[in-house]
């Protein structure tokens, strides 16, 4: 037969290398939460103190990341590719590349009220429940006032009364809310407050 060539490799060059590869893509990973909005005010120890325990995780398109009325189990960073929220099949929210979800549900330990599904092929970053609740404690603040100022708004129909996102996050699963009729300058606006909340997931 043809003759052969064989390399080897020595144990600690070969963990040399593996280091070396675990580290370049720490740093690439702190490098990129660093330009997450959520985590300016994040110091560089508390970023790294992320990037070591973050998972990549790759999504095909049109997969389904997550599914409403699942319990929640982790936190996601899109790192490449768009996804889209749908609640009852209704387009919701758009999300691209810094763009984060996921965090309702492991805040106030609720069902997911929204499927998140890839666009595209989408890489993203995430962090379990556990380590969400640990790491993200410097972002809580923020966190909690942004979840307050959204769950705050009001619908804006005549109808009045009732928080827009109560009905979408505190309402019993398998509850649905009543249809109203609303006219094209409502549902504009309701589109705009869908469009800037990050929260319906």
């Amino acid at each position: 037969g043809d003759d052969s060539v064989l390399w080897a490799l020595e144990r600690e060059a070969f963990n040399a290398l593996v280091k070396d590869a675990q580290l370049a893509m720490r740093r690439t990973i702190a490098s990129f939460l660093s330009s997450v909005d959520l985590l300016q005010d994040c110091s560089a120890q508390e970023i790294d103190a992320i990037a070591d325990e973050v998972q990549m995780q790759s999504f095909r398109q049109g997969e389904k990341v997550i599914t409403q009325g699942d319990l929640g189990y982790n936190f996601y960073i899109v790192k490449s590719g768009t996804l889209f929220a749908a609640i009852d099949g209704q387009r919701v929210k758009d999300y691209g590349p810094t763009d984060y979800f996921g965090e309702l549900a492991l805040m106030r330990n609720e069902r997911r009220r929204a499927d998140v599904v890839a666009e595209t092929s989408a890489d993203l970053l995430l962090l379990d429940g556990d380590a969400f609740r640990r790491l993200m404690a410097p972002v809580d603040e923020a966190l909690t006032t942004r979840s307050k100022g959204y769950l705050s708004v009001r619908k804006a129909d005549s109808g009045g009364g009732v928080g827009f996102l109560d009905e979408v996050h505190t309402a019993p699963v398998g509850w649905k809310p009543p249809v109203h009729p609303k006219s094209a300058e409502v549902r504009k606006q309701l589109r705009n407050i869908m469009e800037h909340s990050s929260l319906f997931c």
